[in-house]
């Protein structure tokens, strides 16, 4: 606020507008907030980068090292996505880049299984597996994490809203769980 509030009050460039503000200023608060918004700005790089990393990671695993999952478990979760009210058709595929069950898609959900997984677990545990996901749809956990990432990357700084994302992840967990 600080950076585009001194920003619109001269028209000089911005490095000029850094220098002005801070050798006229006569008043140190002034000081410190321009110098704060500088160094919030300048770190938010990285969170903001890291976002963009995530983002890009999940554009691949939704086109890439995808097959089609046996028709019986499709079958299961076109009818669990019934009884669940789950409105939205729900694609699921084995995928060799993921290490664990995960749901991507805001207007194509899609469940990706990890390959290892369907050859070391038996067909009521893939089923568990495949409930919780659907569970996760039903919830609408992809905008909740949509806008706790977004939250999470514009106050990185903030050792409370860490924790808060931790506590929220565990009970999204735990509330599919059960």
């Amino acid at each position: 606020v600080t950076f585009f509030y001194y920003l619109k009050t001269d028209s000089l460039s911005s490095i000029a507008l850094f220098t002005q503000t801070v050798n006229e200023s006569n008043n140190i608060l002034q000081i410190i907030l321009l110098s704060a918004s500088i160094t919030y700005l300048s770190l938010l790089a990285f969170p903001s980068y890291r976002l963009y990393k995530n983002w890009r990671f999940v554009q691949v695993i939704k086109k890439q090292g995808l097959t089609k999952i046996d028709f019986g478990y499709r079958l299961f979760v076109k009818k669990v996505s019934a009884q669940l009210d789950v409105s939205k058709k729900v694609l699921v595929y084995v995928s060799e880049l993921v290490k664990s069950p995960v749901t991507i898609g805001y207007l194509k959900p899609i469940i990706l299984i990890p390959a290892a997984a369907l050859s070391n677990l038996s067909t009521q545990q893939v089923e568990a597996i495949l409930l919780h996901e659907l569970s996760h749809i039903r919830r609408y956990d992809y905008l909740v994490n949509f806008v706790i990432s977004i939250i999470n990357t514009m106050l990185y700084f903030n050792p409370f809203v860490k924790q808060f994302m931790k506590t929220i992840e565990e009970e999204r967990e735990n509330c599919c769980d059960e």
